[in-house]
């Protein structure tokens, strides 16, 4: 399926980003300076938080980037709404072992 984006989508896209999304930037900032403090107040915790997992490039960088980059312990989350193939189902385990992640799929029916 390809989606396009008008140019009336992109604008409120435009307008959305500038109006909430960039003035909190800088508070991401603050937080990113204390991973540390929270990794070291919630240490002994199994996971840090739970984080979706859906074998595609943003997913999976985003785990990577919460594992190797933030030192995060997330518990990967996936949902198999019935259209998994056997190939994904493949990668989805192989990325959790690559990675060391502890990963729950929930299968609905």
């Amino acid at each position: 399926m390809t989606f396009y984006l008008t140019n009336r989508v992109f604008a409120v896209f435009v307008i959305l980003f500038f109006k909430d999304i960039k003035p909190n930037l800088a508070h991401s900032r603050e937080r990113n300076s204390s991973n540390k403090e929270y990794c070291l107040e919630n240490k002994g915790k199994d996971f840090d938080c739970i984080m979706g997992m859906s074998v595609g490039i943003d997913s999976s960088y985003l785990l990577y980037l919460a594992l190797k980059k933030l030192g995060l312990r997330p518990l990967a989350f996936h949902i198999d709404a019935g259209w998994n193939s056997q190939e994904i189902v493949n990668n989805i385990e192989k990325m959790g072992d690559q990675l060391g992640l502890d990963l729950f799929t929930e299968v609905l029916d």
